[in-house]
């Protein structure tokens, strides 16, 4: 029997009992109220910032910046921190938050759509902006702190005109991600920092005499001031580019994968499929048409709905499963970077076999006779550690409905790691009230993972709980 101090295990020394609320702001009922969290990311240091407004804001007027620091503790000095609105009606809705360095300092990039509107004319692009670690825009990025990649039209911001700029679009509605859809990576900007280099793709689309067009865009930024950058395009000399369509089809990118070189894999869906595509592409942001075996694409069969990828060290690993899933084991698909198939990491991840430990002997009998029920997990977030480990992030749910947290990890060579939690599973039980996993985050000797529980319809309490690794 593993210890409760071992990995794969609640670390018990973070936030209380291994967890931490996300607080909401004047709210002191923390057992109740959470900020609605709709991004985060992870600091070096195991800190995190999040951004979301309150719970009985229903109409996002107010978007702030918080902390907690890497004990689980809430930083109560730098408290809630209100984000500027770019123009109105929920231009801060970033949902998209990375972490870059800069002349050796720690920032954070959000990541928002961005409207714009004239005559019947509309365009929707991308707005990047720049924190530093004390929450504070960067007043040096861009204009005022916010950089706006120029979009195809030249049209002016939709200042205080954004709902009829949206009616003018059959797409911009749906393209959005939505506060019930918390986390809903699907249609989320993908962004990255590395290298003092801003990346970030997107969706955008313009209509011109009631024509639509709409594009994946792909963009670099420099990270210090905001200005763009180069190096795209098959001339190497483009800051922003379309990324080409599939078939004649827009290929939404699910998922992202950066790479260190600037190149980045892409795993992205195309409307009314129930498939995938995984493609890869260079640093200048074309399609590498060699990639496995001169296709250019490989593709990858299961719901789409639920989908995960991590790449690292010429190993690339896709992962579906159903929502809610109660009959299926989670799928993996393995590929070197040339797309070469790794047989160790195309195998099937299926639910855990054994009672949860450590649990009152009736209570372990309950979760024992829900096991012989159940048959599905859904591992959804993928992430390598410095190690080469794949750590997997996800859902188990029972028949009766019931779902709680699960992750798993692999080892280099793709096997179980039976030393991590129960063979290979994290420990968690109903005690711990931990759901789900709606991100996840490898950090030194742990992994933070973001979880919900829904309270109300459209309103979730948001917490983090911290696992050894």
């Amino acid at each position: 029997m593993a210890k409760s101090d071992d990995s794969g295990y609640i670390d018990p020394t973070y936030g209380i009992s291994g967890q931490a609320t996300v607080p909401a702001q004047d709210k002191e009922n923390t057992d109740r109220y959470s900020l609605q969290v709709q991004a985060y990311a992870t600091a070096s240091d195991g800190s995190m910032v999040f951004f979301g407004h309150n719970p009985d804001d229903v109409y996002e007027e107010d978007g702030f910046l918080t902390r907690i620091y890497s004990s689980g503790q809430w930083d109560g000095v730098t408290k809630h921190v209100p984000v500027r609105k770019l123009i109105p009606k929920k231009q801060w809705a970033y949902y998209t938050m990375t972490l870059g360095e800069v002349d050796g300092e720690q920032r954070f990039f959000t990541a928002s759509p961005f409207y714009y509107a004239e005559d019947g004319s509309f365009a929707r692009h991308i707005a990047i902006q720049s924190y530093g670690m004390d929450l504070q825009k960067i007043v040096e990025f861009g204009n005022d702190g916010v950089a706006l990649p120029s979009p195809p039209l030249a049209l002016p911001h939709a200042t205080g005109k954004l709902a009829e700029a949206h009616k003018i679009s059959k797409s911009a509605q749906h393209k959005e991600a939505k506060p019930d859809q918390l986390f809903d990576y699907r249609f989320q900007q993908k962004l990255a920092c590395t290298n003092e280099k801003i990346t970030v793709l997107f969706y955008g689309s313009t209509v011109v005499n009631g024509v639509e067009d709409e594009s994946i865009w792909c963009a670099v930024l420099n990270a210090k001031d905001g200005k763009p950058g180069t190096g795209l395009g098959a001339d190497g000399i483009q800051s922003q580019v379309r990324l080409p369509k599939f078939d004649g089809k827009l290929l939404s990118p699910y998922r992202v994968a950066f790479l260190e070189d600037g190149g980045f894999f892409v795993l992205g869906v195309t409307f009314g499929e129930d498939k995938c595509y995984l493609q890869r592409f260079k640093p200048n942001a074309t399609l590498d048409e060699k990639f496995a075996n001169d296709v250019g694409h490989i593709e990858i069969p299961g719901s789409p709905l639920h989908v995960g990828l991590a790449a690292h060290k010429n190993r690339v690993v896709v992962s579906t499963a159903a929502f809610h899933n109660t009959s299926e084991a989670t799928k993996l698909w393995g590929f070197d970077f040339s797309g070469k198939e790794l047989p160790a990491f195309t195998k099937s991840i299926p639910f855990n076999p054994q009672a949860a430990p450590g649990l009152p002997k009736w209570l372990s009998n309950v979760v024992r006779e829900k096991q012989k029920r159940n048959k599905g997990m859904t591992l959804n977030h993928l992430r390598f550690d410095a190690k080469g480990r794949l750590v997997l992030g996800g859902e188990t749910t029972y028949a009766e409905g019931d779902s709680y947290l699960q992750l798993v990890r692999l080892e280099y060579d793709g096997e179980l790691d039976v030393n991590f939690g129960v063979g290979g599973y994290s420990a968690v039980t109903p005690e711990d009230y931990l759901f789900n996993a709606k991100g996840m985050d490898l950090q030194g000797d742990g992994i933070l993972v973001f979880s919900q529980i829904t309270v109300d319809p459209g309103e979730g309490y948001q917490k983090v709980a911290r696992f050894k690794s």
